[in-house]
């Protein structure tokens, strides 16, 4: 129940003041409590397949058609 005059509620437990962090899980319905932390990963390894692919076509060896056909 939200107390307005605290600027706090209270969710499943949790005790929840204004300007505290919230993550939504819209995939699962969840709220949790705090930031999570971010975690970046750069796909090396897909990139350096797409460079290759660019680098093929770019030197004519192959059509765009063949070169997508020949990945999959």
């Amino acid at each position: 129940m939200p107390d307005l005059a605290q600027r706090r509620c209270r969710i499943a437990g949790h005790e929840l003041a204004e300007g505290d962090w919230l993550c939504l899980d819209g995939n699962h319905g969840r709220i949790h409590a705090g930031r999570p932390e971010v975690v970046r990963k750069r796909p090396d390894d897909l990139l350096q397949q797409v460079e290759s692919w660019r680098r093929r076509l770019a030197a004519g060896s192959e059509t765009t058609a063949t070169a997508v056909a020949r990945a999959a």
